[in-house]
């Protein structure tokens, strides 16, 4: 039996984090949601979650930055404590939810007879959910004042994993109460007194974790992220500075070796860590082939890392964001209130002693890094991007300093940098946007492109002569994310795309404009990579087009320019939803070798699959549609014109189009055409449905098989003399332009 002395358990500060993770979505971005009792980032507004704790049922407060959610600190038989959350979602999509115990650190106890005493097996773990109604609110106040009236859901010891018996879900503008005990059973069968030395504790954490769930519906259904996924959430041990016995991968870093590809949050809970690395520890592991790197933030299979919270001073070697791999792998690396400041760096790489070397994508925010100096003989800088991008927002950097191919930096909104240097032969960008400060760059490499927006504070650009070019001033939105174009394009920015944007994976992209706002996107040549699937389809429920689609609202116009679009999808401009077709203006689209995916109902009723279409009146100006393929068993075509829409093509290269369904289509400007099959449409006279094709243009076939009887061929199309046609195809007979002229003198042609 339990002895009734009272000993003193220790249980450690009771942290809550709520992490919202990437998000499988397809008609919605990929979004994620971060609110903890530490810090809040939200980097996505279509999905909003808002907490309230009360530790007595009656006073609710903020979760944000809550440090008091359990606050006993001598544990006995008997003793419990409770906290009731308000989980409500405030956001315009659905979510589901768990909730997970996570252990951060435990230290098992010793009883006077040499027993282990493991406060996990021992810890009881009760949680009740409960509808924010009158019931529920009576209920959340009886947990605190009459807890015997209160029937949980379920009751687990703190070693099992979850502690809900089931997911939950929650529509968007309702809330629900999440109410946790946690207790050690009073009549326990169990020597506690521990030895007064080794001392029973833990550290531990509720982790209510939610993602997307398959509520609202896109174009088809509601199944669009059905594939949704909850991330992982990892605390850091506090005691992970270098020792000469110890690897770096264990103690030196936060490096993870997580082995499923999700999204890693590693909480540093405002600690302060003072490295004490000297020279000689630095040789000495450098002599063993140790890498000689400070802190790591990076995870070995490419796993999407997030490090907050934590201020790195002292003497330490480099640290590091990402991990450089000769094999490529992505690193994606965000660090969130993040200071190195001052730090004395007694080892570096290459000739550069900085606070933090840059591999992959590093996204900086809140951050500072300045102050860094070294006796080491290295060339210092505050950070140095080795390979990949960095993106800065509301940091303040000193010095920062890029030498590789292709590496990147944005300097966002609320950042400000003392000093860019750019050197070497190699490709290099710095984009500087509107609310941002740079106050010095030296731009000497001959391939280093510095484009800022308009109205951005720069200081002194010095450059090499005769590459003043490479220095341009944008009065436009400059963006280098999906999340930034989607973002500039609802509210009506001038978007100006200085990136490969590669899209979600089996996912559908939808980029809204809002009510009033016309979309303008240039593309500036950058390749949009479609991440569809070959035979995804409607009929057995997948979503999994790689649909690109810029969709105005009703009536709005639209200038999409200077996008490649390739790999597995369609590209789509406005909406065949939309009642008011809107006047959209293409130019220098480029759609190339892609994989189609899109099923559309033409020829008559047969299924085929194109690459682009759009639902308005378009003029197509310089576009090249080509070599698009299809793993359906279906026709392909490079562009589909149908839907009572009404299009001009001035110039540029087509393979295939179709023109169906009274579709109205003007061919000039020296376009040069493949093959157009023009399918069912009204005679040219109509107000709806024709096909004109102008003087200089050159076209192979023409093939008008399918036309519906009901429409006489002389009727199909007119044209004008100067034309180049190679065939024209009816009946299954084939025809020069002479023949056809001859065969139906009726047919508009003018000389």
């Amino acid at each position: 039996m339990f002895k009734k002395t009272r000993k003193t358990l220790l249980l450690g500060i009771f942290i809550l984090i709520i992490c919202l993770g990437m998000l499988t979505g397809t008609t919605y971005a990929w979004l994620s949601d971060l609110l903890s009792s530490g810090s809040n980032v939200i980097q996505a507004g279509n999905l909003d979650i808002s907490v309230e704790y009360t530790l007595d049922g009656e006073n609710w407060n903020n979760l944000d930055g809550a440090k008091d959610l359990f606050k006993k600190d001598a544990w006995e038989p008997g003793s419990e404590e409770i906290v009731a959350l308000k989980i409500e979602n405030k956001g315009v999509l659905s979510f589901k939810y768990k909730a997970l115990l996570n252990l951060y650190e435990e230290n098992i106890g010793k009883t006077i007879n040499g027993a282990d005493i493991k406060l996990t097996d021992i810890l009881i773990v009760n949680t009740l959910i409960k509808e924010t109604d009158e019931n529920g609110k009576a209920t959340v106040k009886n947990a605190f004042n009459d807890a015997n009236s209160v029937v949980y859901d379920k009751a687990a010891l703190f070693s099992a994993s979850e502690v809900l018996s089931k997911d939950i879900t929650l529509l968007p503008g309702l809330s629900k109460y999440l109410i946790v005990k946690v207790y050690i059973p009073e009549n326990l069968d169990l020597d506690m007194n521990n030895n007064g030395i080794d001392i029973p504790k833990i550290e531990f954490g509720i982790n209510v974790v939610a993602t997307q769930f398959t509520h609202e519906e896109d174009t088809f259904n509601n199944q669009y992220d059905v594939d949704a996924i909850y991330p992982n959430i990892i605390k850091i041990n506090e005691s992970f500075y270098f020792t000469i016995e110890d690897s770096f991968i264990k103690n030196g870093t936060f490096y993870s070796n997580n082995v499923s590809k999700n999204e890693i949050l590693l909480d540093g809970n405002e600690t302060t860590v003072t490295m004490d690395v000297t020279s000689e520890d630095a040789a000495k592991w450098n002599e063993n082939n140790i890498p000689s790197f400070g802190n790591v933030f990076g995870s070995a299979d490419g796993s999407s890392l997030t490090v907050r919270d934590l201020t790195i001073e002292g003497k330490m070697m480099s640290n590091m964001a990402g991990y450089y791999d000769p094999n490529g792998t992505k690193f994606n690396t965000t660090l969130n209130n993040i200071k190195i400041v001052d730090a004395k760096i007694v080892s570096g790489l290459d000739g550069l002693s900085p606070a933090l070397f840059s591999y992959g994508d590093t996204t900086l925010n809140n951050c500072e890094i300045k102050g860094t100096t070294s006796n080491s003989g290295n060339e210092v800088f505050d950070i140095v991007i080795a390979e990949g991008k960095v993106t800065a927002t509301d940091s303040e950097i000193g010095s920062v300093y890029m030498s590789e191919d292709k590496s990147v930096l944005v300097v966002a909104p609320g950042t400000e940098i003392d000093y860019i240097n750019c050197e070497g032969d190699e490709e290099m960008w710095v984009f500087i946007k509107l609310g941002s400060k740079v106050n010095k760059i030296d731009a000497y490499g001959k391939n280093t492109h510095i484009i800022y927006e308009k109205g951005a504070d720069i200081g002194d650009i010095n450059v090499t002569p005769g590459n003043e070019d490479n220095i341009v001033e944008e009065d436009g939105k400059i963006v280098t994310t999906l999340e930034e174009i989607r973002r500039g394009i609802k509210d009506g920015d001038y978007v100006l795309v200085y990136n490969e944007i590669i899209l979600p994976k089996a996912s559908e992209t939808l980029l809204y404009a809002d009510k009033g706002n016309p979309i303008n996107i240039d593309g500036k040549g950058q390749t949009f990579v479609l991440n569809g699937t070959p035979t995804g389809n409607v009929a057995d429920g997948s979503y999994d087009y790689g649909y690109l689609g810029f969709i105005p609202h009703d009536g709005e116009d639209a200038i999409i320019e200077n996008i490649k679009a390739t790999g597995v999808g369609f590209v789509e401009v406005g909406h065949y939803a939309t009642s008011d077709k809107g006047h959209y203006t293409i130019n220098n689209l480029v759609v190339e070798n892609l994989v189609g995916t899109l099923d559309i109902g033409g020829k008559n009723g047969k299924v085929i699959v194109g690459a682009f279409t759009h639902y308005g009146y378009a003029v197509l100006t310089n576009c090249t549609m080509t070599g698009t393929t299809t793993q359906k068993g279906v026709t392909a075509y490079d562009a589909v014109l149908v839907n009572n829409s009404t299009t001009t093509i001035v110039g540029g290269k087509y393979g295939t189009i179709l023109v169906d369904n009274h579709a109205s289509v003007v061919i000039e400007g020296g376009a040069e055409i493949d093959l157009i099959d023009d399918n069912a449409i009204k005679p040219y006279s109509s107000s709806k449905g024709n096909l004109t094709i102008k003087k200089d243009v050159k076209i192979g076939t023409i093939n008008i098989n399918d036309l519906s009887a009901k429409y006489p061929a002389n009727k199909a199309f007119k044209i004008e003399a100067g034309a180049q046609v190679g065939a024209i195809v009816y009946n299954g007979v084939t025809y020069t332009v002479e023949q056809w002229l001859a065969a139906y003198p009726s047919t508009e042609y003018k000389g």
